[in-house]
């Protein structure tokens, strides 16, 4: 190190530090500069030092006493591995006595306990509240109970492992959440989360503002949702669920019975372990177009599924039941004939798609005809064909043309009424009329019965036929009508 021991005054004062104005150190800050006038960094007075420029390196050196305490206004606590905010920067001084602790702000306190960070004016962690952490205003842990989290403004947090979000929360179980404004979470698991929420029994979930879940394992979600009873569920705005185990599901839906389930806008449940439903729709899968029904049990327990065919009927299993009287209808449109035919002609068809009758139907077909002003004979038939039929041409003939009904009349006025009732034997083949074909229903006693080897699981086709001799008068009908009785 150089030294100016036995130096020469003029060859050595430029390595001088000195006043800029070569004056004594006053009260007023003086730059520094060397014995050439060179500037440095550094202002000097008797009260103060400032470096107004450059950079200041305090690597390797031990600075204390700055600020009343350390670096950036922290300095060490009492405990090992820990820091506290200074003393000076606060009204009353951060503590931090416990290993690991990171306290700071006005009475903030780690309370003794180990790795707790303490942030924020009256933040708290008490004694053994080891592992926690409380950040923002008026936070504080309680005593003995440990790896809580608290954040917020007005917090108190007193459960282990509890977490508390928000503003003037009261978290007082193990384990239990409380987020939101004015929030509770009072039972052992509980969860609370939006403005007003309540969870005070153990497991219990409130969901929404001012959601209320009272009871053991209650569940409330919803703005006003309320579960009160062991087990009870609401979900949607103010429902309310309170018999054991219930469920209300919907706007405004209640279930005060146990057990008892209300889904949809508005429904109440008034029945014990029911559910009460306001429409129910079973949709089709992803896809497809339906076929999917309701799968029920048998006293036994054996499962069946009810669905409905395509034919509109109920069916069990994918066998058909009926679908009630008149379910399935078919409906031909009326007809008037003012001209002679005199031929067979085909006024009036429908089709009957195959699979819309099965074994153990019994189908009714029904008309009225008016025959006025006629001078010759004239008669009408009623058919069902394997062979699609065309309005205004002749019938095409088929093996399987079975003939229903049919009237002869020479009369120049007559109503005639056909009405007949059709059975679908065991092979779901055979339609068996009341009367023979030859007549209207209501016939002599004793007429006939008829059987026809109809294959209903194929399309078949209604057809309504007439010869007319007469050169005046008219044919009208009302329409046919085909529908099923059971």
């Amino acid at each position: 190190m150089a030294t100016l021991q036995n130096a020469q005054i003029d060859q050595s004062f430029g390595a001088l530090l000195k006043t800029d104005d070569n004056g004594n150190i006053t009260a007023t800050a003086k730059a520094i500069t060397d014995g050439a006038g060179n500037a440095t960094n550094m202002e000097m007075s008797n009260t103060e030092t400032k470096f107004s420029s450059g950079t200041v390196d305090f690597t390797g050196a031990t600075v204390i006493g700055v600020g009343g305490g350390g670096a950036a206004g922290l300095e060490p606590g009492t405990g090992s591995d820990n820091m506290k905010s200074s003393a000076t920067l606060t009204t009353i001084a951060a503590t931090a006595t416990g290993d690991g602790s990171i306290v700071l702000g006005n009475d903030a306190t780690d309370g003794g306990s180990t790795n707790v960070v303490a942030i924020g004016d009256g933040c708290q962690a008490k004694v053994a509240t080891n592992n926690s952490i409380a950040i923002g205003q008026n936070v504080i842990g309680s005593a003995f109970n440990q790896n809580n989290i608290g954040i917020g403004r007005d917090i108190n947090y007193t459960g282990r492992d509890a977490v508390a979000l928000g503003t003037d929360i009261d978290d007082t179980a193990d384990s239990s959440v409380a987020i939101g404004d004015g929030v509770k979470a009072n039972g052992a698991k509980a969860i609370a989360i939006g403005k007003g929420a309540q969870a005070t029994a153990g497991e219990s979930m409130a969901y929404g503002e001012d959601a209320q879940a009272t009871a053991t394992s209650a569940a409330a979600f919803g703005q006003y949702a309320e579960a009160t009873n062991t087990y009870a569920i609401a979900f949607g705005r103010t429902s309310a669920a309170s018999g054991d185990g219930a469920v209300a599901f919907g706007q405004q839906t209640s279930a005060a019975q146990a057990g008892a389930v209300a889904m949809g806008r508005q429904v109440t449940a008034d029945t014990a372990d029911t559910t009460h439903v306001r429409a129910l729709k079973i949709v089709a899968p992803n896809g497809g177009t339906g076929g999917n029904g309701i799968t029920m049990l048998s006293p036994d327990g054996t499962a069946s599924e009810v669905t409905v065919t395509n034919n509109q009927e109920l069916a069990i299993n994918g066998t058909a039941i009926g679908g009630g009287g008149g379910t399935v209808s078919f409906y031909g449109t009326p007809w008037t004939l003012n001209t002679q035919s005199s031929q067979d002609l085909v006024y009036e068809t429908f089709t009957i798609p195959g699979g819309t009758f099965t074994v153990g139907d019994v189908i009714e077909i029904s008309t009225i005809e008016f025959r006025d002003g006629l001078n010759n004979w004239g008669y009408s038939s009623l058919w069902i064909s394997d062979t699609a039929q065309t309005v205004g041409n002749a019938p095409v003939s088929s093996a399987a043309n079975f003939s229903l009904a049919q009237k002869q009349s020479p009369s120049a006025r007559e109503n005639i009424y056909y009405n007949k009732k059709m059975f679908i034997k065991s092979n779901g083949t055979m339609v068996m009329p009341i009367n023979a074909t030859n007549d209207v229903d209501g016939g002599q006693s004793g007429d006939p019965t008829e059987t026809y080897n109809i294959n209903w699981a194929n399309d078949q086709y209604f057809f309504y036929q007439l010869w007319n001799d007469s050169t005046a008068g008219s044919y009208t009908t009302s329409g046919t009508l085909l529908k099923k009785l059971n």
